[in-house]
């Protein structure tokens, strides 16, 4: 048998300078990004099986995939040489989405990458989800919407393709997404873990900004997010309850007690995860209703006034969108 290699036989290999990886999200996105090297494409499942429909409705089974794949400039093969890891990238554009979307977003590794085909990573890919909330619904955001749509992606080419505009660090920026993605990843597993990833995120942005009078963390954390929002912020709440959401005359003194519950948490341990969960009906609102009975009377006082995850979520959303637009980053939607 003659095994002689052609060239049309040479095109079924992966390519030494496409990367293709493999992201999801409990939402669900319409559309295309295509940009300067770089497409983000849907990747179907098997329209046949009668449980594709569960992955396209709001069940608990809901999701989408969607296939990046992008050029590199080609490596030099020589003995000892190491292939670059591209995977950061996938990480970084599910974390980008996240925040742009408001949507939880999952990064499942390299399908094919440097010539070599990989297997992803689908853990998280069946693990179950609540659709009636925000950040897993088929719904934009109520609070700075946007369209659920893969083209406006195109809005934040600066931090995707760039270049990046002056005065913004990209990498402190991707770190503040990528611990609002992990915030929403861990919200209904580890609610805990999620809310200090948000206040994580807060913090990272709070970094950008120089005051001098501002001094200690707190001060600052709290003085730089309330300062980037506005009265849409309170206009268009996701929470349903009337008296559990945000007020300006009390905005200061909530975000404050979110940065308490961290330090409280990493000097004494002291457990939150109960009180802060994300819940629907009455105790969906940005704020407690009424008075947390804990033993620990000073962790009741500043649970009373600190924000729920849900709360704190899309506090935090909205703050780093807010900042994205100011510097830059986020163009705004040509349609609206």
């Amino acid at each position: 048998m003659n095994e002689k290699v052609t060239a049309a036989d040479q095109q079924l290999r992966p390519k030494e300078t496409v990367q293709k990886m493999l992201i999801s999200t409990t939402s669900r996105m319409v559309g295309e990004y295509e940009s300067r090297g770089i497409l983000i494409a849907h990747a179907w499942p098997d329209l046949r099986s009668g449980s594709s429909g569960m992955r396209f409705t709001e069940t608990h089974m809901s999701r989408s995939a969607y296939v990046i794949a992008f050029e590199t400039p080609p490596v030099e093969r020589k003995l000892g040489a190491v292939l670059p890891d591209y995977s950061p990238v996938g990480k970084a554009l599910a974390a980008y989405s996240s925040v742009l979307f408001g949507k939880r977003f999952d990064s499942h590794g390299v399908l094919e990458g440097s010539g070599f085909y990989q297997i992803p990573d689908l853990s998280s890919y069946d693990t179950p989800s609540n659709p009636e909330l925000p950040f897993n619904s088929h719904a934009p955001r109520l609070s700075l919407p946007v369209p659920l749509n893969l083209t406006q992606l195109a809005r934040i080419d600066a931090a995707l393709v760039g270049p990046p505009p002056d005065r913004v660090d990209l990498s402190r920026l991707n770190a503040a997404c990528k611990f609002y993605m992990q915030a929403l990843q861990n919200a209904e597993s580890n609610p805990e873990v999620a809310y200090l990833h948000l206040i994580t995120a807060g913090e990272i942005l709070a970094g950008y900004y120089r005051y001098a009078d501002a001094r200690g963390v707190k001060k600052k954390f709290v003085r730089v997010l309330c300062s980037l929002l506005d009265e849409g912020f309170y206009r268009a709440p996701d929470s349903v309850p009337v008296h559990a959401r945000f007020a300006p005359n009390g905005i200061e003194e909530s975000v404050g007690a979110a940065h308490d519950l961290r330090s409280r948490y990493v000097h004494s341990g002291a457990p939150f995860g109960k009180w802060v969960e994300p819940e629907l009906g009455i105790r969906s609102g940005d704020l407690q209703i009424g008075s947390p009975v804990v033993e620990d009377k000073a962790l009741g006082r500043i649970l009373s006034v600190a924000p729920t995850f849900l709360g704190l979520e899309r506090l935090v959303r909205y703050c780093v969108l807010r900042f994205m637009a100011s510097r830059g980053v986020l163009a705004p939607d040509p349609v609206g």
